[in-house]
């Protein structure tokens, strides 16, 4: 992504500084703000390693418009994977972020609740002991690592997070934490943000626990006029509370450079199946793998069934098939060909339609014959449904 001049955010830089909280039902907009902010810390060159159990955060990687490349940060794990995700790799991933200073998103959402918490336990704990620059940790659904009454593995990942909440800005760490249940996130997680963006909160708990935060930071009638306000913000809009940089406002927070893949789809919106996605240098990444592998094997005198995981590799380009061909003797033929290659390519005409920038009943027609299309149409719905256009002549009898 081209790094020009970022507009004015309502949230300071120096806010950025040190540890937020982002609270919000769902769909009041939690996950388009934390983006906006992550947008800035990579524009400003900082490192930022999101914990993403949703698979919603691969979208840093492509343009608004998914027209053209975000940034080039992996994405380990989920659909969109460059380097794929197993439960012991907290150790190794620790090591990759700690000794090359990338960026990183851990796509979880395939993986099980006891595997997420065996990950982020191992991960957080190296993190803790070796990180000493700054790295800005997102914790998407920060309930889920941080539970107020945690269980099982979960109480070692909530020791981890408490730990770097509390002494954790010592060492470099900024905690930016994302929930749509505040009652439900650890209050001594809770307590050590500095800044707090309150979008809509309807349950009267959630509300409680967002009062109760303000009330420890001012006086109460501002914290009433924010209390009363909670249920009724718009979709986009919520306060900001920075008691360090005297802030308390209400905003509509600006619209996203990267492409929204968080947003509740609506009906008839046509979904981006193949998005333009900027390239990390999976080569370099492979090759320090290797070696933060080869060197923490080394230090294990008996490998585990855990340490004995297969290795982080990038996933490999799939060879492309041969390409389709679209076939019609005749120009009758031209919609049954047509219909035929998109069901293969696994389109709704709503998709074909947006990948042709065309409306759903100009493919309507087309399928059913209704207009002959030209030679440039036919062309770009073969490109567009992986398929190869052959135009041949037959000679009559």
């Amino acid at each position: 992504m081209t790094l020009s001049r970022l507009k004015p955010h309502p949230i300071p830089d120096a806010a950025l500084d040190a540890d937020i909280a982002i609270l919000g039902k769902k769909g009041r907009g939690k996950t388009f703000t934390a983006k906006g902010l992550v947008e800035r810390l990579l524009h400003m060159q900082r490192r930022v390693l999101v914990l993403d159990p949703l698979s919603v955060w691969w979208g840093l990687k492509s343009g608004a418009d998914g027209q053209s490349p975000g940034f080039p940060i992996p994405v380990f794990g989920g659909p969109h994977a460059d380097i794929p995700l197993h439960d012991a790799a907290g150790p190794i991933i620790g090591e990759l972020i700690t000794s090359s200073g990338i960026s990183a998103v851990l796509d979880m959402g395939q993986m099980r609740k006891a595997e997420q918490a065996r990950l982020v336990a191992d991960l957080l704990d190296y993190l803790f002991t070796h990180n000493r620059d700054p790295l800005w940790l997102v914790l998407e659904e920060a309930d889920a690592f941080a539970p107020q009454q945690p269980m099982g593995e979960l109480t070692r990942v909530l020791g981890e997070v408490d730990r770097i909440a509390r002494r954790g800005r010592n060492f470099g760490f900024r905690l930016i934490s994302i929930t749509q249940r505040p009652a439900k996130l650890n209050k001594d997680v809770l307590t050590q943000l500095s800044t707090l963006i309150a979008l809509g909160v309807t349950s009267p708990q959630d509300r409680d626990a967002v009062k109760a935060w303000v009330d420890g930071n001012a006086d109460r009638e501002q914290a009433r006029k924010v209390y009363d306000s909670l249920a009724r913000l718009p979709v986009g809009e919520g306060w900001i509370w920075a008691p360090d940089h005297d802030l308390l406002d209400r905003v509509k927070f600006p619209a996203i450079r990267t492409l929204d893949t968080s947003k509740t789809p609506k009906a008839g919106d046509a979904r981006i199946t193949a998005p333009v996605l900027a390239s990390a240098d999976l080569t370099k990444i492979a090759r320090q793998i290797q070696s933060i592998q080869a060197a923490q094997d080394g230090k294990s005198k008996r490998p585990t069934e855990r340490t004995a995981k297969p290795a982080l590799v990038p996933v490999q380009t799939k060879p492309v098939p041969p390409p389709k061909e679209i076939t019609a003797a005749a120009p009758s033929q031209c919609g049954v060909a047509i219909l035929a290659a998109r069901r293969d390519a696994g389109f709704s005409q709503v998709e074909l339609a947006a990948r042709l920038r065309t409306s759903q009943a100009n493919v309507v027609r087309l399928e059913k014959g209704r207009s002959l299309p030209s030679t440039r149409t036919l062309q770009r719905i073969a490109k567009a449904t992986g398929n190869k256009l052959v135009i041949s002549f037959i000679r009559t009898a």
